[in-house]
């Protein structure tokens, strides 16, 4: 397992449609989540990297907006396997939160990537720049489906969705933008559970399972499951999924919500 594997669990999370009654978005600004990613090597789990969530508020040309980063990374003790430094960051409009900008660089061994995306809404498409170290950049437009969300803004709404009002195997349509190609996906909503993660409280939390796109890491289909607490909070708590080799599990360490911090001051 690498931390890549990890980093695109974590943001799977997100992979929720965006409908019913919602949890306001701000609810969840200025808060700071960690993850630790494991890999099961045989009868062991092995932690082999990290990724930290933040989402802020900031000005833009004198607009205010939404802003979520996130990166990942492997430990340094599996860099010689697989080094790993990862940055996303989406900008997204604070009233209708939808992606203004997003852009990921990408750090994997020897490939160094940037993906440079803005949406225009205005003329139905997303340009993008696509900068690969050593050659050429790529520049060129993607038609832009309506309710399109790059994979950290979507984050953002998954945690907020009135899953209540949902039944159990209840599929919500999606459609995320990922190395410059919209995906239409699914996210099926499978009850509450309670779950207790190794040395953590235990959780009353959501159950998901998100369809996922068949590729390097994933044999596609619903192989992951994915527990969100079923309180105000709405925290990611643990992701499992079955990789094309193994199976590997995200688990929420550490909180610093906005709330928490005033309690500090």
């Amino acid at each position: 397992m690498n931390s890549k594997t990890c980093l695109t669990i974590i943001l799977l999370i997100i992979n929720t449609g965006l409908s019913g009654q919602q949890i306001k978005v701000e609810n969840f600004t200025n808060e700071e989540l960690n993850f630790s990613g494991y890999y099961n090597w045989g009868l062991l789990w092995v932690e082999a990297g990290k990724v930290n969530l933040k989402s802020s508020d900031t000005i833009i040309n004198g607009l205010r907006k939404h802003k979520y980063k996130a990166i990942g990374n492997s430990l340094k003790a599996f860099d010689w396997f697989y080094k790993l430094r990862d940055t996303l960051e989406s900008i997204c409009d604070y009233k209708n939160c939808k992606t203004a900008n997003f852009e990921r660089i990408v750090h994997e061994k020897s490939r160094h990537e940037q993906f440079s995306y803005k949406f225009c809404y205005e003329k139905n498409y997303i340009s993008y720049n696509h900068y690969i170290k050593n050659k050429k950049t790529i520049k060129d437009t993607i038609k832009l489906d309506s309710n399109t969300f790059d994979i950290l803004n979507i984050a953002y709404h998954v945690r907020g969705i009135d899953f209540d009002s949902l039944n159990k195997n209840d599929k919500i349509p999606i459609k995320l933008l990922i190395d410059k190609k919209i995906h239409r996906l699914h996210v099926r909503y499978l009850g509450i559970e309670k779950i207790k993660p190794k040395g953590k409280k235990e959780y009353n939390c959501y159950k998901i399972r998100p369809l996922l796109i068949k590729g390097n890491l994933f044999g596609g289909g619903e192989d992951m499951t994915i527990y969100v607490s079923k309180d105000e909070k709405r925290l990611p708590v643990m992701v499992e999924a079955k990789v094309l080799i193994g199976s590997v599990k995200a688990i929420l360490n550490e909180k610093n919500t906005k709330k928490e911090e005033a309690a500090k001051n």
